[in-house]
């Protein structure tokens, strides 16, 4: 192994690439260990999000080409929408600011989702408020903006005490990664001077005094990551994956299973006219009023071969691998998807993976949604240079929250190491 780095960061499917990138531009020593091939049998399109990226205001250059350099991009000229029972809402069509009006939503709602599009979220807490007061009629969606992409499930007309909102104003993409991105992107660290270890298994972490001390690998050959710092980008229940040693040390009370989990089904829309006429991603929600989770809530995201659709829900995660339940679900959206376009020929193309394996071929879901309380009682280890990351810690599942999470992590090294220097001096 090279010598001992400033940092360690271990990670799977891309989650700690940015911050390895960021920090090593900063004159830190970084070390990446990526132990994707250590998780499930995840599909590339399972590793991303269901919720695409926004080009929010204040994104840096480092973090722009994180979301470019791996995989190919596609613009979502109609911009975040929402297709409820009474048509399709467009937060970039030429008609948005009067569905807003005409809907019964109050004016604040789009004050308050431009301010929330920024990096840094800069919401007047007198306009949250005021936004609370109001009924859900008026402020469903800036609900919305909360709920989807959160990380705690909560109820719908209460999601705005919750997270971070969905920059659902900025300009919107989808990144079409393939099983090549992952080796792009940790190509693209390495030309930024992190030393990554891909593929790596974990065997150990050890500790000098109450200290991290290094991460003990097998990659191309064995030996220890020695690092000042340890930054860890696995959920508790990822990290059941690794051996037990690494998950009682990192994990002392175990791990929390989520309340629910993001899974995807992929549809065939033989129709063209109906697919070249849907926008590439859009959320369908049926009932305004009933929980948004299950068939009641969809996400649609076009593939880029002809026809394809994938379609993304929220499901209890206890329900994940129970084949008549997906059977059923898959019944539903068939239905739902028919409906909505009267005439469509649709047909299932796969069901998510958990149908096909079980868990212990697929552990734990990329994109958990935990209950209220959950997370209050999660207990990764109180070791002084190890930083936790991950959708534990995020406030929202979607690119915005992992960054603003992973910069929070970087100004504390980086203010640990000028305390450092000024007490050099």
């Amino acid at each position: 192994m090279d010598k001992r780095k400033d940092i360690i960061i271990v990670s799977a499917y891309g989650r700690g690439n940015w911050l390895a990138t960021e920090l090593a531009t900063k004159d830190f020593s970084v070390g990446l260990v990526d132990v994707t091939t250590s998780m499930g049998r995840w599909a590339p399109d399972d590793w991303e999000s269901p919720f695409g990226y926004f080009a929010i205001e204040g994104l840096d250059s480092i973090q722009t080409a994180r979301l470019t350099e791996d995989a190919p991009q596609e613009r979502v000229d109609q911009g975040f929408c929402v297709w409820l029972g009474n048509g399709l809402i467009e937060s970039k069509g030429p008609m948005f600011t009067h569905q807003i009006q005409q809907s019964g939503m109050s004016a604040d709602v789009q004050t308050y989702l431009a301010a929330g599009s920024r990096k840094v979220v800069a919401i007047d807490p007198k306009l949250a408020g005021w936004l609370r007061q109001q009924s859900f009629s008026e402020n469903w969606l800036a609900q919305l903006s909360h709920n989807l992409s959160s990380n705690i499930s909560c109820e719908s007309t209460e999601s705005l005490d919750f997270g971070a909102p969905l920059p659902v104003l900025a300009d919107h993409y989808l990144r079409r990664v393939s099983r090549d991105s992952l080796n792009k992107s940790l190509e693209w660290c390495q030309k930024n001077g992190v030393s990554v270890f891909s593929g790596a298994k974990v065997n150990d972490v050890y500790l000098e005094g109450r200290s991290f001390g290094g991460v003990e690998l097998t990659w191309e050959k064995s030996g220890v990551a020695q690092g000042r710092y340890l930054i860890w980008a696995l959920t508790s229940e990822e990290t059941q994956r690794l051996p037990d040693s690494v998950h009682r040390l990192m994990f002392p009370r175990g791990f929390i299973d989520s309340e629910w989990s993001w899974t995807r089904f992929r549809f065939n829309l033989k129709t063209e006219y109906f697919f070249n006429n849907l926008p590439p991603h859009l959320v369908i929600i049926e009932d305004l009023f009933l929980p948004w989770s299950g068939t009641n809530t969809l996400i649609l995201q076009k593939g880029v071969s002809m026809g394809l659709v994938d379609v993304w829900l929220k499901i209890p995660s206890s329900q994940r691998f129970l084949k008549p339940y997906l059977q059923k679900l898959s019944d539903n959206i068939l239905d739902i998807l028919q409906r909505r376009m009267t005439g469509a020929e649709v047909s299932l193309e796969n069901f998510p993976q958990d149908y096909y394996y079980d868990y212990s071929e697929m552990g734990a879901n990329p994109f958990p949604v935990y209950g209220e309380t959950q997370i209050d009682s999660l207990y990764p280890a109180k070791i002084k240079n190890v930083f936790f990351d991950g959708p534990e810690q995020w406030m929202s599942l979607d690119w915005a929250g992992q960054f603003r999470s992973q910069e929070k992590i970087r100004d504390e090294i980086v203010e640990f190491r000028e305390k450092e220097l000024r007490n050099t001096k």
